[in-house]
């Protein structure tokens, strides 16, 4: 294409560019490739249904989003659907997310489609698929002129756009029209760290703005009342958005106070134990253990079935791999194979025997897969509301299928690999039962529990959350010794090998030793909260109940002599009884590894649903973590640098109040909330603080932070209400009186940078002779052809151009 003068300056190409635009804008709309993505978008966008067809359409969204200059926005599905849908003017659109993104790009799309009066219909309107082909052409046009010349593109979409951004305000706001302005006035990269207002001033010290927007000729009084009424709402609105911005996340923290204000309200009434709910209270006492015990033993043996239903499939998986190997080539592999096997069938009487809990009113174990202490099956019962009916749970004595899977193992040692089989595949039905049925009583006992909207008994919550806590470390190091354990195991049979050399053994004792420290560190020193240390501990709940976490004392010499840094295997007989020993310890460790996880769950579920105000306290917690987003969601473009930061927020911390003025100088104000942090945001985290130990204190700090916040709300409001009357005003002359436009029937467009009038196509020569001094070097003969003339001589070439308009 002629703009594309190989080595040409921006300058000249820009020249010859200009003389003939529509030539070349045909011309590349006819290029394969355009007129490839112009074909499949045009028979794409008339079959489309529904607005999710289109922006799931990835192909067929990336020529809209073009369209708009927005394409990389592609990846923003929801966010696409959100502005094209959306009212953009009229009812409903004060709050939708094209009127609180101030980029004009998004509003140009929603304007565009007219979803909002069209909705689906609008895949049926030619002059809409139409425009939207025209925009993607001239776009991907201006991007293949930034190939051979950056400063082209950007010329090209200055002199198409610029009459449409009627402020410096919104010059400032798009990044292409900045370039071009602080290039051509020769400003440093610098400049647009500077204050918002500063930037303004020294732009308009040196340059009459509104010669851009000034029609060549004087027109009519309509185009003047048109464009005074474009440039005011330009003016206005970045002071309407500041506002909204703010208005929207103090309305988000009033909104979630009043709903955690008036849940702690509704819970202190009903926890008052002279209250009308004194009988439910003493009922829900009466019954924690029953629901605590019910509800532990019933996800404890629903997860244990899961996992042991696992470790069967492993067991089916060894058969298969082991039966057809040959005893002789392949003994290395039986040998492993026949290993894990029963290494397996220990996990599973560790997994089975792990899935009880403590009963917290008899301190009887209930296991709801194994009988304790037998014969027979366990049954749980609980009842939640003394209105409720009780609910009995009857579990499963897979006592017979346990003993099933040690007899296979045997076989399975023994070489008899159809036997093991036969009989894993023979007694897994009452294990896969178990498993099917305990699946449907958790979810019905977890519905249960959800249905409940409180708990009225008063439980020590910090006490709870201090043994949760304890619980939840003690799981943690479970974990991490069974690993170690395991390590040793694996470490004790290489050593019982009596073929190994002196270095060889050497150098596994040394590994044996690390992971005995390793062990030793999670053991040592012993705590009361370090549960691998002790027998575990009792808390008591109220005044009816007292809950107990199982804990196992593994520094007990004399029931664990080999768990010490000192111990090493003496010999190779010695290592493999060592090792036969560890297995028994990792499957002990295993038990209490899933006994753990029992009470920490039900510790949190005591501390999450059975504290009546558990529910208002998370959701306090949550808006207290929230604080910083919703402050950083009042942040706006304005005054922000390239990459989106330091703009105007009404609600930081030494805010400042924002002011905009009308092209006659009428003024409008956001007053910033520069105490919002002090007076909003601290009291919210003091409540929060306080939410488990200080009611009193809790409900003082989030009424305070609540009527703060509402003078805040009020003060916004009353603010965006006379701008906002203003805007209205403004966008009902500029409808009234906007220059009438027939519909584009057809793709033929016009040439779209006609409108750029005399000034602008000056400005648009200054700034690429400046980038052509910056960006080429002093010896490029494209440059010396435009610099100044010899002798000093500046009358002509770039520099005279620049001289031109300074």
């Amino acid at each position: 294409m002629v703009a594309g003068i190989p080595g040409a300056s921006g300058l000249v190409a820009w020249n010859a560019f200009i003389k003939d635009p529509e030539t070349q804008l045909s011309n590349f709309r006819k290029s394969p490739n355009i007129q490839r993505q112009i074909d499949k978008f045009t028979e794409k966008f008339t079959e489309f249904e529904t607005l999710d067809d289109l922006v799931n359409d990835r192909e067929a969204m990336y020529v809209v989003l073009s369209a708009f200059q927005l394409e990389e926005e592609i990846n923003y599905t929801a966010r696409n659907k959100k502005i094209i849908e959306e009212p953009y003017q009229g009812e409903g659109a004060e709050g939708s997310l094209v009127n609180i993104l101030i980029d004009q790009r998004y509003r140009d799309m929603a304007e565009t489609f007219g979803y909002a009066g069209r909705g689906d219909l609008v895949f049926a309107s030619t002059p809409v698929m139409n425009e939207i082909i025209d925009r993607f052409v001239i776009n991907e046009f201006e991007k293949s002129l930034g190939e051979s010349n950056p400063g082209l593109r950007e010329a090209a979409y200055f002199s198409r756009s610029v009459g449409d951004f009627t402020s410096t305000v919104q010059l400032l706001s798009s990044k292409a029209l900045r370039a071009v302005i602080d290039t051509g006035l020769g400003l440093p990269a610098q400049f647009a760290q500077a204050d918002l207002d500063q930037q303004i001033r020294v732009i308009e010290n040196r340059l009459d703005v509104e010669d851009f927007f000034t029609e060549d000729s004087e027109g009519t009084q309509e185009a003047f009342l048109y464009n005074d009424a474009k440039a005011n709402i330009a003016n206005l609105s970045p002071g309407q958005q500041a506002g909204k911005s703010a208005l929207t996340s103090i309305e988000t923290i009033i909104e979630q106070l009043r709903s955690i204000q008036g849940q702690f309200t509704s819970i202190t009434d009903a926890t008052d134990p002279l209250g009308p709910n004194a009988a439910e209270i003493t009922f829900q006492e009466n019954n924690i253990g029953e629901l605590i015990t019910a509800g532990g033993a019933i996800e404890a043996a629903q997860k244990a079935s899961q996992e042991a239903t696992d470790l069967i499939a492993e067991m089916r998986k060894l058969y298969f791999d082991t039966k057809d190997l040959n005893p002789v080539a392949d003994a290395a592999e039986i040998a492993a194979n026949q290993e894990r096997f029963g290494e397996i069938a220990g996990e599973i009487g560790a997994v089975l025997a792990g899935a009880s809990i403590i009963d917290p009113e008899t301190g009887v174990e209930t296991n709801l897969l194994l009988p304790i202490p037998g014969p027979g099956p366990s049954t749980v019962t609980y009842q939640l509301e003394s209105t409720s009916a009780a609910v009995n749970v009857t579990g499963y004595d897979l006592s017979g299928f346990l003993a099933d899977i040690q007899t296979a193992a045997t076989d399975f040692q023994a070489g008899n690999y159809v036997a093991a089989n036969n009989l894993v595949v023979a007694t897994r039905t009452s294990l896969y039962t178990a498993r099917n049925d305990l699946i449907d009583v958790n979810d019905t006992y977890q519905a249960d529990i959800d249905s409940v909207e409180y708990f009225s008994t008063a439980l020590d919550m910090t006490a709870i959350t201090a043994a949760r806590v304890d619980a939840q470390q003690s799981l943690s190091d479970a974990g991490r010794a069974v690993n170690i354990l395991t390590q040793l195991e694996d470490l004790a049979k290489q050593l019982s090998d009596p073929a190994l050399t002196a270095p060889e053994r050497a150098a596994l004792e040394t590994l044996f030793s690390d992971q005995q420290v390793a062990l030793d560190a999670i053991l040592n020193p012993p705590a009361p909260n370090n549960y691998l240390t002790n027998g575990g501990a009792t808390l008591a709940l109220n005044g009816f109940s007292t809950y107990t976490t199982r804990g196992i004392d593994f520094n007990n010499g004399a029931l664990y002599p080999d768990i010490d840094p000192a111990r090493i295997p003496a010999d190779a007989a010695d290592a493999a009884g060592l090792a036969t020993t560890l297995e028994a310890i990792r499957h002990d460790m295993m038990t209490l590894e899933r006994q753990l996880q029992t009470d920490t769950d039900q510790l949190n579920m005591l501390e999450t649903r059975s504290d009546p105000f558990g529910k208002p306290n998370a959701e306090l917690q949550a808006l207290t973590d929230q604080l910083e987003e919703l402050k950083a969601a009042a942040q706006t473009e304005i005054g922000a640098d390239e990459d989106g930061n330091g703009g105007r927020n009404l609600l930081a911390e030494g805010t400042t109040d924002l002011r905009v003025y009308t092209t006659s100088g009428e003024s409008f104000v956001m007053r910033g909330a520069d105490t919002y942090g002090l007076l909003v945001e601290d009291f919210i985290t003091a409540a929060n603080s306080l939410a488990t130990t200080d009611r009193a204190g809790t409900d003082l700090a989030i009424d305070t932070a609540l009527n703060n916040a509402l003078s805040f709300r009020d003060q916004f409001k009353t603010d965006l209400r006379h701008i906002t009357a203003k805007l209205n005003e403004l966008n009902l002359i500029a409808q009234d009186n906007a220059p009438e436009t027939d519909p584009t029937e057809t793709s033929d467009f016009a040439n779209p940078y006609k409108d750029a009038n005399a000034f602008t196509l000056q400005f648009i020569q200054r700034y690429l002779a400046l980038n052509d001094q910056a960006t080429q070097s002093a010896n490029n003969p494209y440059l010396l052809l435009f610099g100044g003339g010899a002798g000093g001589d500046d009358s002509g070439g770039a520099s005279g151009i620049v001289n031109l308009l300074i």
